[in-house]
């Protein structure tokens, strides 16, 4: 459980979700795309749920075009869910083109 800072307690995948929230919503010239609230929503409740105990292990894939946003959605949720259940976190990238 996380304090989002107003005395108000929430999960770890709720308080990641509001995190990803105020993040988009101050980053000057960040453009909302769809979907991407949509992903990083499945992330703060694949990553961040409350029944993980110990040392067990959550993974998620996340295929989408490029411009929908994955970065953004995927990095600052995941990065507050690490932070806060003090654990590491292993991002990999690919780019696969088809010709």
């Amino acid at each position: 459980m996380t304090d989002p800072g107003d005395g108000a307690v929430m999960s770890n995948g709720a308080g990641a979700l509001q995190f990803f929230d105020h993040a988009v919503t101050r980053i000057r010239g960040f453009r909302h795309r769809a979907g991407q609230r949509e992903m990083a929503a499945h992330i703060a409740r694949q990553l961040g749920g409350d029944d993980l105990k110990g040392d067990s292990t959550s993974f998620a894939v996340i295929q989408a075009g490029t411009g929908v946003g994955k970065s953004a959605a995927y990095l600052s949720t995941a990065i507050k869910l690490a932070m806060t259940q003090k654990k590491r976190l292993v991002v990999s990238t690919a780019t696969v083109r088809s010709e």
